[in-house]
């Protein structure tokens, strides 16, 4: 079974309690189809039953985004996972099929714009 499958398998299991935790210290972003760039940035990305968890260490703390999941589907080689944000908006996990998951895709919309913005949370899984 594929590394993703098993997290699907343990993460959606009702009354099972699992988590699946990465550590990420670069993240690529894409604010546009035509440039990226990488930063340094210290997350802990973790996956439990019904939320993903994102906390950013900033200065002076950390910078907390729960996201509830509210569908999961897996289609060409991707998992993805379907998300609201505590403020509403709309956010998509995406996990490409990969032997040892290494990155993890953030997708959503800027409030102002609409514009759709990238991330690529290059990662470890660390439990």
């Amino acid at each position: 079974m594929r590394c993703w499958g098993c997290i699907l398998l343990f993460l959606f299991v009702e009354n099972l309690f699992c988590q699946a935790i990465f550590n990420s210290y670069f993240t690529e972003s894409y604010p546009s189809i035509f440039t990226s760039q990488t930063d340094n940035i210290n997350r802990q990305i973790t996956f439990g039953s019904n939320r993903i968890t994102i906390a950013t260490k900033i200065e002076g703390g950390k910078e907390i985004q729960v996201l509830t999941v509210q569908e999961v589907h897996s289609r060409e080689g991707t998992l993805t996972f379907v998300c609201t944000s505590s403020n509403g908006r709309k956010v998509t996990i995406d996990l490409p099929e990969q032997e040892q998951v290494n990155k993890i895709n953030y997708y959503t919309r800027e409030p102002g714009t609409r514009e759709e913005y990238q991330l690529t949370f290059y990662v470890e899984q660390i439990y």
